[in-house]
């Protein structure tokens, strides 16, 4: 069964291949702080991602009070699939035709910095809290929303900034509670502008709703909608509205670190028509015997499910970049079919987790970036483009960067013209391209490359908490992207400040210095309209 079921993503075979990108702007000096501040015409500040900074804007909004525990790891446990349905065969789409690699000639970075009214900051939270991970969408009446959840304790943050949030002063933050550390917090729009909000934990997924005056705690409700008891998780931006402001989002059984107890892999759709608060309305059904994960899942004008999604086939040690569509009855696993653009990059070890984005033209066709794996050890960011009949192989793509520095996290949107921006992290600091053409996989297509933050734009932290740690240094990572509707851009990312040390140690009578996060926050940029 679950090798005829690999047949539901044929393999765009030239990505085992990827062509080598000669002119990678990320690579460029002016990006990698090879060339000299002079060379670049810029502040060093600006330039250099590791030159010294210059004294900081503000200090984060919300600094812990107790340091967190070093070093940072994140949750596990026993992983068994809570009564799945064996979901039959899906359709299948094989193709072996690849198509020719596309790199890239982009042009000079722009290292402008942004107005000061609109320079990055950390988003608030009602106490002092750390925080990650964050969301944001933007409403048609340019409306900001943003939902982050708690890096250590219980709970997740819901907050409104109006006007595009031109003024971040005009932010106000609610808390929405949970059990235990959120893993993340996903978050949707109605068509009428009215926030969902979904918190997965260890234990439980919360729903998080709010119908009117969302920045009053009161008029949110939040419920635990799913007690999968650590047997199942939902990962990335696994969660939608489709055009009714009907949630869905897509879960799968706990992925085992390095497979060691992995359980059989599922992964299920989970829709409510109505009362959604309600756990008892929510149907949840297993829609393949693979595991799809860290999945952006997108609805189209006509209600047709999109999924940019992470595949790990039972047979396989490799994970897969795969795009699958479901065009109704998306309970049923005969509905889905797809395809697999590429070989995932992942290196837990610097956690870079696997990373896709998907985002979706006004007719429905799919943009996709993602960091793919063009040989063992490689990595490449590699942004992909379908117009129809997207499960098969009708795919062309670019290579955009093939720096060994790239890091976690990607995050793809499409302007009022259905132009693609993505967002990404490169030597821990956050950039953005940007491409106006008609085609952007054409060699000719002029992608350019913007500046959102340095992690040298951050001063470090001077109180280090930790025996024998002497170096401190902001690290960025993890971005995502919304646009308003004149097509400039927030930029929402995780900022970690990380204590570390050398072998020498001033104070022989302490312990050796461990190299981990003193604190995390969520933060936000703006960028004009290119």
């Amino acid at each position: 069964m679950a090798s005829e079921r690999t047949k539901l993503f044929p393999l765009l075979g030239c990505m085992v291949l990827l062509a080598a990108c000669p002119n990678d702007l990320a690579s460029s000096p002016a990006w990698a702080g090879g060339e000299t501040d002079e060379d670049a015409g810029v502040e060093p500040d600006e330039a250099t991602p590791h030159a010294k900074p210059s004294k900081p804007e503000t200090k984060p909004d919300a600094k812990p009070t107790t340091p967190e525990t070093k070093p940072d790891t994140d949750n596990a446990g026993p992983n068994t699939p809570a009564n799945p349905t064996t979901p039959s065969k899906p359709n299948t789409s094989p193709s072996d035709t690849p198509p020719p690699a596309q790199p890239m000639t982009p042009n000079k970075p722009s290292t402008t910095p942004p107005p000061a009214s609109a320079r990055p900051f950390f988003l608030p939270t009602p106490e002092p809290r750390n925080t990650q991970f964050p969301r944001i969408e933007i409403d048609a009446n340019g409306g900001l929303h943003a939902a982050y959840p708690a890096h250590a304790g219980s709970g997740a943050f819901y907050a409104y900034c109006p006007n595009n949030c031109v003024d971040p002063s005009a932010m106000k933050v609610v808390e929405l509670p949970t059990d235990a550390v959120p893993n993340t917090a996903m978050l949707a729009l109605t068509p009428d502008g009215r926030p969902r909000v979904l918190i997965p934990t260890y234990l439980h997924v919360y729903y998080a709703e709010c119908d009117r005056n969302c920045s009053d705690e009161s008029n949110w409700t939040t419920s635990m909608i799913v007690d999968h008891q650590s047997q199942q998780e939902v990962t990335g931006d696994a969660f939608a509205v489709d055009s009714q402001g009907r949630p869905r989002f897509i879960m799968h059984t706990y992925v085992a670190y390095l497979g060691v107890g992995q359980k059989p892999p599922f992964t299920y759709y989970a829709q409510c028509d109505r009362n959604c608060s309600a756990p008892a309305n929510w149907q949840i059904d297993a829609i393949q015997d693979q595991i799809w994960q860290y999945s952006t899942l997108r609805f189209d004008a006509q209600d047709r499910a999109h999924l940019g999604t992470i595949a790990i086939f039972p047979t396989s040690s490799v994970k897969q970049v795969a795009y699958v569509r479901c065009d109704a009855n998306c309970e049923s696993s005969t509905s889905w079919s797809g395809i697999q653009l590429a070989p995932a990059f992942e290196l837990s070890t610097a956690e870079i987790r696997p990373s896709v984005s998907l985002a979706l033209t006004k007719a429905g066709a799919p943009r996709v970036v993602a960091l793919v794996m063009p040989e063992p050890g490689a990595r490449s960011l590699v942004y992909f483009e379908c117009e129809g009949a997207c499960d098969q192989d009708n795919w062309s793509y670019a290579v955009m960067s093939t720096a060994w520095e790239l890091g976690s996290g990607v995050d793809i949107a499409v302007d009022a013209e259905d132009k693609p921006r993505f967002v990404f992290t490169l030597k821990h600091n956050i950039g953005l391209y940007h491409c106006d053409a008609t085609r952007c996989t054409d060699e000719s297509a002029p992608w350019d490359l913007a500046k959102v933050e340095f992690s040298s734009d951050l001063t470090p932290d001077t109180i280090i908490l930790w025996p024998n740690c002497v170096a401190d240094a902001w690290f960025l990572h993890d971005p995502t992207l919304a646009l308003t509707a004149d097509g400039s851009a927030r930029v929402g990312y995780m900022a970690s400040d990380v204590s570390g040390g050398w072998n020498n140690m001033p104070d022989p009578t302490m312990t050796p210095c461990l190299i981990g996060k003193d604190m995390t926050f969520a933060r936000m940029a703006s960028l004009p309209a290119f």
